[in-house]
């Protein structure tokens, strides 16, 4: 494709950090179409922010029954919040617990952009190729 789509969104959240800081701050989640499987989260505290990049169709997957990867694990809370563990080097990091409905609502807002199982269409292969 020759142009790019993006969604974002940030909600509040409660996090604990790996030093076992707790905070209020905020999560946000991109998706851009320039890398159509993936979304970006990115957590701010006044401690400062940090971002990493996790496959869309995991966290999608994650809220309805969890999940776990090297870069993140989502674990159900009750029905209207889950906790989302974001991981450096396999070892954890940040663990936001956030509302259920505001995911839902941002992974519908991509769903729109690009539909699940058509990522593929949105790659540009050539640029791809170049880059390895």
């Amino acid at each position: 494709m020759a142009f790019n789509i993006s969604v974002t969104s940030t909600v509040a959240a409660g996090l604990a950090l790996s030093g076992g800081e707790a905070s209020i701050g905020f999560v946000t989640f991109a998706y851009d179409t320039e890398d159509p499987l993936a979304v970006t989260v990115s957590t701010t505290t006044d401690l400062g922010s940090r971002s990493w990049t996790v496959e869309r169709d995991r966290l999608d997957d994650g809220l309805l029954v969890g999940c776990e990867t090297t870069a993140m694990s989502i674990a159900r809370g009750d029905a209207d919040h889950f906790a989302l563990g974001l991981r450096a080097g396999g070892e954890p990091e940040v663990t936001a617990v956030i509302a259920t409905a505001e995911v839902v609502d941002f992974l519908n807002l991509s769903y729109d952009i690009v539909a699940l199982g058509q990522e593929m269409r949105w790659v540009d292969v050539d640029r791809e190729l170049l880059e390895t």
